[in-house]
């Protein structure tokens, strides 16, 4: 009987988990075709800026995280991109479809530039 209500747990964790995913994944589609791109942009970087702060932040509270030189790179990437998106927001305060597709061709590069190392 118990393996039985920890199996019923375990199955809501799961649903639960995956409709609150899908739920705030959503949210910035929904936002972007309304027209909020302010609530999109929002989202965006609001879950990025929680991943690298809160959840490096907790992980290293719990067991002190070792920097390989990998991350390094990553990071100077990181950077670049954000300095780079910064730029395209300030010009006409506004991201052009050309800024954005130079954007998706970085990531994509990004990508690919992980598979080869």
């Amino acid at each position: 009987m118990e393996y039985i209500l920890l199996l019923v747990g375990f199955i809501l964790l799961i649903k639960g988990a995956d409709f609150f995913v899908e739920g705030s994944s959503s949210l910035a589609g929904i936002a972007t075709k309304k027209g909020d791109s302010g609530l999109a942009l929002g989202n965006a970087i609001g879950s990025n800026l929680f991943n690298i702060l809160f959840i490096l932040g907790m992980s290293a509270v719990i067991s002190p995280l070792h920097v390989l030189g990998e991350s390094v790179i990553d990071t100077v990437l990181l950077l670049g991109s954000a300095i780079l998106f910064f730029v395209f927001a300030r010009t006409g305060r506004r991201m052009t479809r050309s800024e954005g597709a130079a954007c998706v061709l970085l990531y994509v590069a990004y990508t690919a530039y992980l598979f080869i190392r």
